[in-house]
């Protein structure tokens, strides 16, 4: 059994594999046309909470990438903290609080 995979480290800094023959699947199924990540979430959207904080995703609740109104949308957007989401899902890398996702990566394998 020869097949290639992805070291993905989770919250609690252990490591989960990633077949990357179901990353190439998934992402043959995904309607954008650049399939460079496995996650647009973090390029595409911005989910406010009551408090006015703000997420890349409606699952995952830790990670914060600016708080409105003491920031404005467009530094919300800029900001280092949207920046390393983004470089984070290049490299398939769902340590930044994306545990539903990995575990959704995961249950899909068979």
């Amino acid at each position: 059994m020869n097949e290639q995979f992805t070291r993905l480290p989770d919250s609690e800094e252990k490591q989960v594999m990633l077949n990357t023959a179901i990353i190439d699947a998934y992402n043959k199924t995904r309607s954008v046309l650049s399939h460079k990540k496995l996650c647009y979430a973090p390029s595409t959207n911005m989910y406010f909470t009551q408090d006015g904080k703000v997420k890349v995703c409606c699952n995952n609740f830790h990670y914060t990438i600016g708080s409105y109104p003491q920031q404005s949308i467009r530094e919300i957007w800029q900001s280092n903290q949207a920046q390393e989401i983004r470089e984070k899902m290049q490299q398939y890398d769902f340590s930044s609080g994306c545990n539903v996702c990995v575990w959704f990566s995961n249950t899909s394998k068979s």
